[in-house]
């Protein structure tokens, strides 16, 4: 069942203040959406201590924010999955759960708190017994790995995505796939101890971790290097993978969380490996820097993939708010 909103309903998306990542810039992408297509949105900016709460970074969104949520049935509030203990606060509004990560629900500290509590009564972590505390209405999902966990717990689901930032598009339409350099880049923050042992068996290799970096310094990176590997956990359909492969990049995998689902990662099966197969990524990681060319070519469909992101984001948007 959608939600059933009226021409003067408001949705109220929650998002903490002056805080960017690639799950708080979605929160605006959406509310910007929502307001172009007609419908009232607001951000509802939590942790709010400065006097200014947008993040510069967001700015050109120019989503208005509000300081009070109105708690009537016919409006709508939308929490990330991990400020689900906001929705107590509420006895009317309609409550809708945005599951843009899985793995990192049970690392938040609200809920923490609520499986601790849960544990002491009955020692079954079950998210329906969540959604029936908090009377959450709807759950929106980013990826089919957070379709497919609810499923588990008979919650339906509604799928509702994200697209890149429209810039990193823009750039990503003038890129060379010559004259790249011979390197390896990758996250620090995630899947460290594994990269670690790919880069300790690879001397000859240069490795770039992607650290302490502006998003348009990222961004060249991107644009100028030959390989991404990626093998942290992958709670949603992450930004890294589709930033590195429009911008031109090989990428490699593990198949945990999002990347084990072939609608959330449809890069080719090849270039997703499980981490006992260590020699097997290094020959591919060898391959892919000496014969880029050939292996660039593979990653034209997920590239036309990304670049109709923002296309299918509008007609999820469309046929759940409009």
């Amino acid at each position: 069942m959608k939600p059933s909103l009226q021409q003067n309903s408001i949705i109220y998306l929650a998002c903490p203040a002056n805080y960017a990542t690639g799950g708080t810039e979605l929160l605006h992408q959406l509310a910007n959406k929502l307001n172009s297509l007609g419908r009232t949105a607001r951000i509802y900016y939590y942790n709010n201590k400065q006097k200014d709460p947008v993040h510069p970074q967001f700015a050109d969104y120019k989503v208005p924010y509000v300081k009070k949520i109105v708690d009537t049935r016919q409006h709508l509030l939308l929490v990330p999955e991990g400020k689900t203990n906001f929705l107590k606060k509420f006895r009317h509004i309609q409550k809708a759960i945005w599951w843009l990560s899985i793995d990192f629900y049970f690392h938040t500290r609200d809920e923490k708190i609520f499986w601790f509590v849960r544990r002491k009564v009955r020692p079954i972590l079950n998210l329906a017994d969540m959604a029936k505390k908090y009377k959450v209405d709807y759950h929106f999902v980013q990826s089919y790995y957070a379709s497919h966990y609810l499923s588990k717990f008979n919650l339906p689901s509604f799928h509702l995505s994200d697209y890149l930032n429209r810039q990193f598009l823009h750039e990503a339409k003038s890129i060379s796939y010559s004259n790249r350099e011979n390197q390896v880049l990758y996250n620090p923050k995630k899947g460290l101890a594994f990269t670690t042992q790919l880069i300790q068996l690879t001397p000859d290799l240069k490795w770039v971790p992607l650290q302490n970096l502006s998003v348009s310094q990222v961004a060249e990176l991107f644009k100028t290097s030959k390989v991404y590997v990626d093998f942290g956990n992958h709670p949603g359909k992450d930004r890294f993978p589709r930033e590195a492969a429009v911008m031109g990049c090989i990428v490699i995998t593990n198949k945990q969380g999002a990347a084990a689902f072939a609608e959330d990662l449809p890069i080719p099966e090849e270039y997703k490996f499980s981490d006992t197969e260590i020699n097997s990524i290094i020959l591919k990681i060898r391959e892919s820097l000496t014969q880029y060319e050939k292996h660039v070519s593979k990653f034209d469909t997920y590239r036309n993939f990304i670049h109709t992101e923002e296309a299918v984001f509008t007609e999820q948007v469309k046929s759940l708010f409009l």
